[in-house]
């Protein structure tokens, strides 16, 4: 499978690390129902750092083209 990006530390308390190892044309987190709560675009090599403020299950896709990452993370 095509690794677009890292995502770490997960489980977290506070914010998510997700380092970009392609050309990403974007990335969304989202909470379990589908709603978008950030979007970015990023270049290769970016580090962003997520924030959320309520604890739950979150999702982070990566999407480059055709292809889509989907990372499940939990905010405690």
């Amino acid at each position: 499978p095509l690794v677009l990006i890292q995502v770490y530390p997960n489980p977290s308390m506070d914010y998510f690390n997700v380092k970009a190892l392609k050309k990403i044309d974007r990335i969304e987190m989202t909470d379990v129902t589908g709603a978008v709560i950030q979007t970015y675009t990023t270049p290769a090599e970016t580090l962003l750092k997520l924030t959320v403020s309520n604890p739950g299950v979150y999702l982070i896709r990566a999407y480059a083209g055709d292809a889509c990452q989907v990372y499940k993370v939990i905010k405690y």
